[in-house]
């Protein structure tokens, strides 16, 4: 015999055949349940794919990816995946899965889904003469990928148009990760990791220190950071950098890394230098001049005066500009003089006007005061520079000069009023009637002996308060002739 029992086969080895076959089953049986447990509990969807393209196994998420809404748990078993899907057909899922069957070579990739309407990534993986597939919804994924272009995109619109690189520093491995335009700037190549070290050799050395200040400064308030500094250029020039940086801590406080953006300010830089090298330049042509000169910002607010000015007032440097600036004025003339350079800044026009100013004697002296407006190319108001011109002999020459011509009239008229009046009374009425209209004074008055001891008051003209009425009374001194400066600030 070809096939013999064997030495010890007895009449219970069918038995034993039998029992083994049932144990076998059983044990396979289990193994497919088991198998079935697993693929049921995978939340991706599983498909196992004969060699003729039969469908051998579905899981219940895979049903739920591909099936329209209500055929969810529609059993495909043994059809062919073609006839199951006709909308896979010809997609990229048929090449990629022939070839995968074909190479025995595993394969990912995404697929847009369209029944459902939703992108799917796929992984095919050959097992034993077929394949097993798994599905996963990515339309999350791919939204949030959208956004991230999106937002990327922007990000780099704004950096390209402030002209900005962006950085990363990995705490970890002390790298930095330069993009782009931070690799043209600190010239080192684009995409590639460097050090600390490699761009603290390219800041000069004067700005080092200051630079690794501001690191620690902001690591220790866990701050931003934030520091202009220079580097050097290949082609042995400067160039001056605007570097600040976020950084990022874990729970416990550790620092993990910085994100920053770097900036090529040279421009600005030269910018600033030229206005402020002019501005001293003005500064110093000020401090040269007799008059008194000051700045003012574009609000009104004083911001400097010239030595000159503190020359004169005798006012403390050190009292802020404004108080100096209210200080030196008389009161009477101080809110007509505020009114009219509050007119001047909310219009834009020149100012001027005179008036008087304090100096450190405490005696007033007139002044003429005029401000031009400073603007920059568009138009944008900037700030306001003055100066006070002393014209104070001027003004006593104009004063004396009226005087004179007061007198001449008073004179004049005097003459007239003798010739016309034989009696004391008239005369004297007209002749303070005159006095009175010529010197603009509020009333006149004449005082004359009645008597060996009483004087009698007899007012002759009150221009502003009525006709001319006649009291007694003790001799009274006629208030004082208004200062000059009051009479024009009053």
């Amino acid at each position: 015999m070809i096939f013999s029992p064997g030495p010890g086969a007895g009449p219970n080895s069918d038995d034993d055949t039998l029992r083994s076959t049932l144990e076998a089953k059983e044990a396979l049986r289990q193994s497919n349940e088991q198998l079935r447990a697993v693929l049921g509990s995978i939340t991706d969807g599983v498909a196992l794919i004969e060699p003729n393209w039969r469908i051998s196994y579905l899981n219940r998420p895979a049903g739920e990816i591909l099936f329209p809404s209500g055929r969810e748990h529609e059993d495909v078993t043994g059809s062919t995946l073609w006839q199951a899907f006709p909308e896979l057909a010809g997609t990229v899922l048929e090449k990629q899965l022939r070839q995968a069957m074909v190479r025995r070579q595993d394969a990912t990739f995404e697929l847009y889904y369209q029944p459902r309407r939703r992108w799917l990534e796929v992984r095919a993986y050959p097992f034993g003469t077929g394949l097993t597939c798994t599905l996963r919804d990515i339309g999350q994924r791919k939204e949030d990928q959208h956004s991230l272009r999106e937002h990327s995109s922007r990000l780099q619109v704004a950096l390209a148009a402030g002209k900005l690189g962006d950085w990363t520093w990995l705490a970890a491995t002390d790298h930095i990760v330069l993009g782009q335009r931070a690799a043209e700037i600190f010239e080192l190549p684009a995409g590639q990791d460097t050090t600390w070290a490699v761009l603290r050799d390219r800041v000069v050395p004067e700005d080092r220190e200051a630079v690794q200040a501001a690191f620690l400064q902001a690591y220790t308030a866990r701050g931003d950071f934030s520091i202009e500094c220079r580097i050097g250029r290949s082609d042995g020039s400067l160039a001056w950098l605007s570097v600040v940086g976020h950084g990022s801590y874990s729970d416990t406080g550790q620092l993990l890394g910085v994100n920053g953006m770097v900036q090529d300010i040279s421009e600005r830089k030269v910018a600033e230098d030229t206005l402020k090298h002019s501005e001293e330049q003005l500064r110093a042509l000020a401090d040269s001049i007799p008059q008194l000169a000051w700045i003012a910002h574009h609000d009104g607010r004083m911001a400097w005066y010239n030595r000159r000015w503190y020359e004169y007032t005798g006012v403390d440097p050190e009292l802020p500009h404004d108080d100096a600036w209210r200080e030196v004025h008389a009161p009477d003339c101080r809110e007509p003089m505020m009114e009219h350079w509050r007119e001047s800044i909310a219009s834009g026009q020149s100012f001027e006007m005179e008036f008087p100013i304090r100096g450190a004697d405490g005696q007033y002296r007139w002044f003429l005061t005029r401000a031009n407006p400073v603007r920059d190319s568009s138009g944008q108001m900037l700030r306001w520079f003055g100066t006070s011109t002393d014209v104070d002999q001027v003004k006593r020459a104009q004063e004396a000069l009226r005087d004179e011509t007061n007198i001449l009239e008073l004179l004049n008229s005097t003459g007239n009023a003798l010739a016309r009046h034989r009696t004391l009374e008239p005369l004297l009425q007209e002749v303070t009637d005159a006095a009175t209209r010529i010197t603009g004074a509020r009333f006149g008055a004449f005082f004359y002996g009645s008597g060996e001891r009483s004087l009698k008051l007899s007012t002759l003209m009150d221009p502003l308060h009525g006709p001319a009425r006649t009291l007694a009374g003790p001799h009274r001194q006629p208030p004082d002739r208004l200062a000059p400066a009051n009479q024009l600030c009053a």
